[in-house]
């Protein structure tokens, strides 16, 4: 009998049907790198359920080590921007917001109102939350003039508002420590020589995973421009 023959002979009445192996059937450790065929794990062989989905981490046995998974490579690459959304209605909101966030930056295109109530910025924890805010904004002219305000339901990034302003400008939200947020931001009039600077702090109950661009009393409706945030 030939080495083919018993070669044949071995894969006839030794062959593993499929579905023999399971993972009940392998003993801990016994599949390691060295015992791998390059390039024999494919994405083809791999379950649905075992691929890794962002928020996950590899741990070593120690549990001691974490690993990075693509996701969590993809999110350290930089600011994640989303898609603009027009400055239509009372409200424009931003929701989906990662738990892992620890900057985000609110910005704001040829955005116009119908009425005089400053705009704001206000953040949430599965809610918006209206209170609380430490916020204060100043504008500055070509005058030299200096004037401003203050507010307690949200970020304010405009101040001395007027449905002819035209306004960009651009709020940063950086995690301070757990679910306490600062912010900050400049901006400018397009149709005036005056400039906005802003800032506030607001904590909130839970992770934040929401925003909202409106204004103080929420009744003014935005007429132009554009929304975008981008988080990282």
């Amino acid at each position: 009998m030939n080495e083919a023959t018993v070669r044949a002979l071995i894969r006839k009445f030794f062959a593993i049907p499929d579905g023999a192996v399971t993972e009940a059937k392998i003993a801990t450790g016994a599949v390691t790198t060295a015992k791998i065929a390059d390039g024999a794990v494919t994405f083809a062989k791999l379950d649905g359920a075992a691929v890794i989905t962002s928020g996950e981490v590899l741990r070593s046995n120690d549990n001691d080590t974490s690993v990075p998974t693509s996701s969590a490579v993809i999110d350290a690459l930089g600011p994640q921007l989303q898609t603009a959304k027009n400055a239509t209605g009372t409200e424009v909101d931003f929701t989906g917001i990662p738990s892992w966030v620890n900057r985000i930056t609110v910005t704001g295109s040829g955005v116009s109102t119908n009425g005089t109530s400053n705009i704001v910025v206000r953040v949430g924890d599965g809610a918006i939350v209206a209170t609380g805010y430490l916020s204060s904004v100043t504008n500055l002219t070509n005058s030299a003039a200096i004037s401003g305000a203050t507010s307690a339901t949200g970020a304010a990034v405009t101040f001395g508002n007027a449905a002819a302003n035209v306004y960009r400008f651009k709020c940063t939200i950086s995690r301070h420590s757990g679910n306490t947020w600062v912010f900050d931001g400049s901006g400018a009039l397009s149709n005036a020589a005056t400039t906005m600077l802003f800032g506030s702090e607001v904590t909130l109950s839970g992770a934040l995973d929401r925003l909202r661009i409106t204004t103080i009393g929420g009744a003014d409706t935005f007429d132009a421009g554009t929304f975008n945030v981008s988080w990282e």
